[in-house]
């Protein structure tokens, strides 16, 4: 399963609400305050990724 890291927490929600599959959150390894969101990197995550850039 090929993996996609989200940093902008907007972008992560938008595309949640798009339904796309969060995998898992993740701590910034330099700032621990930050989150990182990963989803699965399938074709409707690359078709959101397209309509919200």
């Amino acid at each position: 399963m090929s993996k996609k890291r989200i940093f902008k927490k907007s972008l992560a929600i938008n595309l949640i609400q798009y339904g796309c599959n969060l995998v898992d959150i993740e701590k910034h390894r330099e700032h621990k305050h930050l989150d990182i969101y990963v989803f699965q990197n399938n074709f409707l995550l690359q078709e959101a990724l397209a309509h919200f850039g």
